[in-house]
């Protein structure tokens, strides 16, 4: 008998505590690892899928949700199996721990690592502090030019460098790539977003959970998700 390596044990516990955690849906999506597979065709289809959604909001047994097709095309795909071993470091302790504590030891100290979104109020607030003297009436103006096109805006910055920018569609629960460019750190992070003035920018993290990125002539303010 062939015997089985103990990720794939491991694999099936994981699964299994998910499955019988709703809670922790929203919480491994944001998996610094999963943003990136995340951004695969194959996976943006899964999200999307309305039978297999229903099987996880009904707790199906994890054999069943394995012999569902478009998973079983990917759990058979031995190179896109490698793929995510590979991005997952080929060490699944850490998923683990982010799981049962929402703190990943691997992933944390990279801060601009995640989902973060627009806080327009918080943007506004910026705008006025960089400029001290505006009267109320170019306070009402800027609100009303500068809220239709940050709002619904988010950033996610992945493990392999990218740094991705959207904007979610009027109504819809789907967002749109604005923007796919990349980050780097050196010393400071730095942000290059193809299209957006400037281009390539420094951004400044505050405590972990507020980014802030000079663009366009405004200084944008988002907030961490999870």
């Amino acid at each position: 008998m062939t015997r089985r390596p103990p990720q794939i044990y491991q694999a099936s516990d994981i699964a299994d505590l998910i499955l019988h955690n709703p809670l922790l849906k929203s919480r491994v999506s944001h998996y610094p690892p999963f943003l990136t597979l995340g951004q695969r065709p194959e996976f943006q289809a899964l999200g999307n899928d309305v039978q297999l959604l229903e099987m996880m909001d009904r707790q199906a047994n994890i054999n069943e949700m394995l012999k569902y097709p478009p998973v079983e095309a990917i759990v058979t795909n031995a190179a896109l199996t490698g793929e995510i071993y590979s991005i997952l470091g080929n060490d699944l302790n850490d998923l683990q721990e982010y799981l049962n504590t929402g703190k990943s030891p691997k992933f944390d100290d990279e801060t601009i690592l995640g989902v973060w979104t627009i806080n327009p109020q918080a943007t506004l607030a910026q705008e006025k502090k960089r400029h001290p003297g505006m009267t109320p009436r170019q306070v009402a103006k800027l609100r009303q030019d500068l809220y239709p096109i940050i709002t619904d805006l988010s950033l996610t910055a992945t493990t392999d460098n990218r740094m991705i920018l959207r904007k979610q569609a009027s109504g819809s629960a789907n967002s749109t790539p604005v923007s796919v460019g990349t980050w780097k750190k050196d010393g400071t992070y730095q942000v290059t977003l193809p299209g957006s003035k400037p281009e390539t920018t420094e951004i400044e993290i505050d405590d972990g959970d507020t980014l802030l990125l000079p663009k366009d002539g405004h200084v944008l303010s988002f907030d961490k998700e999870m």
